[in-house]
């Protein structure tokens, strides 16, 4: 709701894995933070729609500094690979990453990331 409404301006994720160990104890002395690279574009766009979902997730680069990419001839290719319309449940199992503590496992998401492409600048 506070992203739909615009009280909060961006949605990023962190990818920093923690191995079980860390995340095992006490809820005040467990590491912080939860798998959220895997899931955070299925998880917007289900409930804010791809454009509001890719608005939200990029709006942030210029917070921090971080150039707008172009698609032009001579332009360094900054894509991301996604399927907007692929809806799933995510599973323990089909997991990248090394760390397996997600709030979404088991919840149904819409929309899949694939990966990036991104290429050398050339000066053609």
């Amino acid at each position: 709701k506070a992203l739909k409404d615009g009280v909060i301006d961006f949605a990023t994720s962190d990818h920093t894995p923690l191995n079980i160990e860390e995340k095992r104890l006490e809820f005040d002395r467990a590491a912080f933070g939860s798998l959220g690279l895997e899931s955070a574009f299925g998880a917007l766009n289900k409930f804010l729609g791809l454009k509001k979902s890719i608005e939200v997730l990029s709006r942030g680069r210029s917070r921090f500094g971080i150039a707008e990419c172009a698609i032009a001839e001579g332009e360094r290719a900054c894509l991301s690979l996604f399927d907007p319309d692929c809806e799933y449940t995510q599973a323990t199992a089909d997991l990248k990453s090394t760390s397996r503590n997600s709030v979404y496992t088991g919840v149904p998401l819409k929309g899949r990331a694939y990966g990036v492409i991104l290429g050398p600048k050339t000066n053609v």
